[in-house]
């Protein structure tokens, strides 16, 4: 028998928990370059999966 999830059972955040979460998170912060963050990161990472793509062609190539 699985036990019952417990959703829909929320509370409202005091004020006080809203405040401390707005200077903790990350993102609500805003404390951060957002060029870095959404374009300049991604970019890299598509960047160097297009090289290995590349170089798992290439091996292929000179195995198969």
């Amino acid at each position: 028998m699985q036990l019952p999830l417990p959703l829909n059972k929320c509370r409202d955040a005091t004020p006080k928990e809203v405040e401390e979460w707005r200077e903790k998170d990350f993102f609500s912060k805003g404390d951060f370059d957002v060029m870095k963050v959404f374009v300049l990161f991604p970019s890299l990472i598509q960047l160097f999966m297009l090289g290995l793509m590349l170089v798992i062609f290439f091996i292929n190539g000179k195995t198969f």
